[in-house]
């Protein structure tokens, strides 16, 4: 036997893979028309390899106004576009946009974003996020007490403090 001929070499070009994952999150999950939100958006980077000049695109809904935004690279001053450079394997980023809703505006907004990179994703499933705020445009009703109500939950108050002094002065005979 000849076991000169026992190899082979075959050359394989493996390419860069970067699997992105989004969140978005709202600070609020109700609101009235008029009001700000900030949302927080996060790129996780889950690998196997960097990901290059991932961008982050954020399609505000009709009835939201752009008014800041803080952590992008380009700082693109309420753009709905965020440039956020590299992200190493195994890390994230995240910025906030914070935007204001229109007056007259009422219902659910859904607020999207979509990632992408320079570098190929193997599971784009999962490079969108989702934010949804209920606007409603009637002022946020906020309960009241009627003078009855505050007596009895000052009575109440002054009682449990007496049974709380009493119980302190027992346990100190």
């Amino acid at each position: 036997p000849d076991t000169g001929n026992n190899t082979a070499t075959e050359p394989t070009t493996v390419g860069a893979a970067a699997d992105l994952r989004i969140t978005k999150v709202s600070d609020v999950q109700y609101i009235q028309a008029g009001g700000t939100i900030v949302y927080t958006l996060e790129v996780f980077n889950h690998g196997p390899s960097d990901a290059h000049a991932v961008v982050v695109d954020d399609s505000l809904p009709v009835g939201m106004s752009p008014v800041a935004t803080a952590g992008c690279d380009n700082d693109p001053m309420a753009v709905p576009s965020c440039s956020l450079g590299d992200i190493p394997v195994g890390t994230s980023k995240s910025y906030t946009i914070e935007v204001t809703v229109d007056q007259g505006i009422s219902g659910d907004l859904v607020n999207s974003a979509r990632v992408s990179s320079n570098t190929p994703d193997p599971d784009p499933s999962n490079n969108a996020g989702v934010a949804q705020t209920a606007v409603s445009t009637e002022p946020v009703a906020v309960p009241v007490l009627s003078r009855m109500g505050v007596l009895l939950l000052g009575m109440l108050l002054l009682a449990m403090g007496l049974i709380s002094a009493r119980r302190e002065s027992l346990l100190k005979k």
